[in-house]
Formats: C-alpha cells, structure tokens, sequence
C-alpha cells in the first residue's frame, strides 16, 4: 500500500503556515511552563499536566477559533465530567456558553426551571492587546431569577450595546467575540431538570460566511496563541499560586480569596480556598458554619485546578447533599480511606496535592473560615460528634452508583 498523497505539495499558504508555525511555538512555551512550574516533579502531577496541556489546546480552539457571532448558540459541551473541567467548575452547575459580537443585538429566551439559581455573566473573549498579549476584562453578572419573568418561568433578555427596556443585557461594542456564560445550578441531582434557552441575533443585515478567510483565520490563529499561555500562565496555574500565598504557603488551612476582577468567577460569589496535602494515614476534618447562601458547596481540584472525578466518586457536596449536625455546624472528612463518616471526600490521585474550594452564591452574610483540624485516619470518626451516621460500604457503593446515574442524566446520558 503507497502512503504517499497523490499531490504531496504543501498548499498552506506562507502566511497561514507561518501564523500555524508561530502557535505552535506558543505551545511549545506552554509546555516548557507547565512541566518546570512547582510541584512538576511530582508524578502524579506531571500525569495531570499531560492532560491539562492537551485540553488548554482544545479549548484555545473552542474559544477563539471556532465562535460564530452570526450564528449563535448556547454550547453545553464546553464543560462535561471527566474531559471539560478545567478552571475549577462546579459540579452542579449546568454550564452553557455563548458567544456573540458585542456590536450587535441578540434575543436571549427561555423558561426557567426549577434549579437553585441561573445567572449569565458576560465575559469579554479577546481583551486588550498590549505588546502581543492577552490581557482578560473584568466580567458582570446578571441574575435572570431578578429579571421579570411570566408565571411559568418564560423569559425574553435582549443583549446589546445600547440600552434597551425590559430585560437588557449591555454588550461592549469594542468587543467583536463575548461571552455570554450561564451558570444553572442543581442542589438534587436526581431532580435536576436543566432550563430550556436559546439565542438569535436580531439584524436586517445578512450573516457572514461560516468559513473564515484567511486573514481572519491568521487573526484567530494569533490570538489563540496569546489565549493560551494566559489561560495556562496568568489564569490557571496563577490561580492555585495565589491560594497557596494566601495560605502563607501552609498545607491544609482554608484562606480567604481575593479573586481579581477578570479571573472569571462570578463578583457576587464567595470563594475559600484550601491547598492541602495528605499523608497516607492523614485525614482533615472540615468544620464550617451553616452557610446562609442561596448556594453553597465543598469541591476539589487537582495542581491545576481541574475538577477530580465527582461522577463515580464522592469528591463534591453541595448543601442539599451534606449532612448537618445537631449543633447545625457542617463536618467533612477528606481522606483518601473511607472511614463511613456521611460527608467524607474523596481526593483521588489529589491526595498528595490538591485543591480544595468552598462557595457561597448569593449570600445573606458569609460564614468565617472552615476550621480544619488533622487527625489520623483510623481516629476521625470518633473526632466525629456523638451520633454521627456510619455509612457502610454497602451504602456507600449503593450512594455513589446513584451519585453516577444521576449527575450523567443532566448530561444526557
């Protein structure tokens, strides 16, 4: 069998080849970055930089090279268990995207159901360009359950630079690509039924061509690679430097985070963060004052702040799924051994170093720092208040088997 193409020419055009060639480079510092940054040398962390480089590739596509403003939608596959997790998400929120020109007018309709909160934030894609850099703008949020909304939970949102009543959100006409980032959030799993939205773009003008000419495809392909090292140097990696400084670079204490204007998280929300590292026969208790937040949950990264796995185990507790105890305070116990305790948390392969956040949506006061405590594994339980449930192994297979069917049916499966 002859391999060889019958043309074998190479007809990228030099322009496009040296725009090809130049993101390529910009991966390539990327890679040089990740693999000589703190903790790399670490095995599992050098696993999980492997896959975070490949994924930060995809999503430099997903955002800047493949939006059609023209031709808008909300995505859901942007972030999906287990292969689109990065930024530290959240597991119960059914994230979408869109993304439109902010010189232009969109529709936004839907009808709301009956999860806990939905809100959009607009995020402005391609930023400033200063000296071939990615600089990201501060982002705004809108809470669609304050907007007016019929009976049955219809809603009609115009998105648009110029002011418009009713519903409005306002759109940067110096931004050709937006964000219209939605967030749905789902305390019960088995009863979470996502809301039905969709968008159009509202003009007398005829849409563009879907296919990009070259120089907006040498454009896109540019800004992809400034995309991707800040994604990776000034976002992501960034993100668990800055929660390890405020820890005053101490393991296992939670620290109060003070999350720049554009790194993305919603500016109504609060967020704890907490670096740790496990030894083998180590485990923390996590006490924390009853939140008074419309949302709240406990959720675990890995070095680069990639959710862990929550379909198959139980890494992740929301304030529908938590236990409280009899004082009305929360306990958790993070430890790579189940020790039956109801609100244990699984690290994984995070074990040795990971991620741990804490959030509040839309609080009526913020509750003060989770206390944490270490212990041995085999003592936690009885550190545990008198009258704690043990879970059995049998309930916990029982509870993690319903955990998977039911996080997977909000994804379709």
């Amino acid at each position: 069998m002859n391999d060889q193409p019958v043309n074998a020419a190479d007809h990228m055009s030099p322009a496009v080849r040296d725009a090809w060639r130049a993101y390529l480079d910009a991966i390539e510092v990327v890679r040089e970055f990740i693999y000589s940054r703190e903790y790399a040398e670490l095995p599992t962390v050098r696993q999980q930089a492997t896959q975070f480089l490949m994924q930060m590739q995809a999503v430099s596509y997903q955002w800047i090279i493949a939006p059609q403003v023209d031709y808008p939608r909300f995505y859901r596959y942007l972030h999906e268990p287990m292969s689109w997790n990065w930024g530290f998400p959240s597991p119960d929120y059914g994230y979408r995207w869109g993304f439109v020109d902010g010189r232009q007018t969109y529709r936004i309709s839907g009808k709301r159901s009956d999860c806990v909160f939905l809100d959009i934030q607009v995020q402005p894609l391609f930023g400033i360009v200063e000296d071939a850099e990615f600089v990201k703008l501060p982002t705004k949020s809108y809470l669609v359950d304050d907007m007016q909304m019929d009976a049955d939970g219809s809603f009609e949102i115009i998105a648009s630079p110029e002011p418009h009543p009713g519903n409005w959100i306002q759109l940067d006409p110096n931004q050709h690509v937006m964000m219209l980032f939605v967030r749905e959030t789902f305390y019960d799993w088995g009863k979470a039924r996502p809301s039905s939205m969709w968008i159009e773009r509202v003009s007398d003008t005829p849409a563009r061509p879907m296919l990009n000419d070259e120089p907006a495809l040498i454009a896109k392909l540019e800004h992809a690679a400034r995309f991707v090292k800040f994604i990776v140097r000034a976002w992501v990696t960034a993100g668990f430097d800055r929660s390890l400084a405020a820890q005053d670079r101490q393991f296992n204490r939670f620290a109060m985070q003070h999350i720049p204007a554009n790194a993305g998280g919603n500016p109504l929300a609060v967020y704890h963060n907490m670096i740790f590292s496990l030894k083998d026969d180590e485990a923390l208790i996590i006490e924390v004052n009853a939140p008074t937040s419309r949302y709240w949950s406990f959720s675990i990264a890995n070095r680069y702040i990639q959710l862990i796995d929550y379909v198959y185990h139980q890494s992740s507790l929301n304030g529908h799924q938590a236990r409280q105890d009899a004082d009305g305070k929360y306990r958790f116990v993070l430890s790579k051994d189940d020790i039956g305790a109801p609100n244990w948390l699984d690290p994984l392969d995070a074990a040795e170093l990971g991620m741990m956040q804490f959030r509040q949506f839309y609080q009526e006061q913020a509750v003060d720092l989770p206390k944490v405590t270490s212990v041995r594994s085999q003592d936690a339980f009885t550190a545990l208040p008198a009258g704690t449930i043990f879970i059995s192994p049998v309930e916990r297979q029982a509870q993690l088997a319903q955990r998977s069917r039911d996080v997977l049916a909000i994804y379709g499966y």
